[in-house]
């Protein structure tokens, strides 16, 4: 079964073809990263009071983990085979090209500029 990447607006399963993405499932079994992730990830259809057997088949594709985010892989090296990717523990999806940048819970944002005068703070 092709699997699909919850974040909204994430076209990975399109890309997994040709870029080698990966598809990672929610940390169930750590209830509290689980909920950090549900909050990271931002889709509407999940939050931290769905019960958990709902999030079975939901996937996050690694485009939304930074290169730091996973382990390396010294047994593929010593056996010159192509790695597995394996999130650290303590990693969690950051990387949403497109959505605007701002921190968890900062009421600012920063506005696209339109030209390269007009760069501000929106506080909203």
């Amino acid at each position: 079964m092709p699997w699909r990447c919850c974040v909204p607006g994430c076209k990975g399963y399109d890309e997994a073809k040709s870029m080698g993405v990966v598809f990672h499932g929610l940390p169930t079994r750590d209830p509290p990263r689980c909920r950090v992730w549900l909050k990271a990830i931002q889709n509407p259809r999940f939050d931290e009071d769905t019960p958990v057997s709902r999030y079975s088949g939901v996937r996050v594709c690694s485009l939304h983990f930074k290169p730091e985010d996973y382990e390396e892989d010294f047994r593929a090296k010593i056996l010159n085979i192509p790695p597995k990717p394996t999130l650290r523990s303590g990693a969690v999806p950051s990387v949403f090209p497109g959505r605007e940048r701002a921190e968890p819970g900062c009421t600012a944002r920063i506005r696209r500029p339109t030209s390269r005068l007009d760069v501000r703070l929106v506080v909203t």
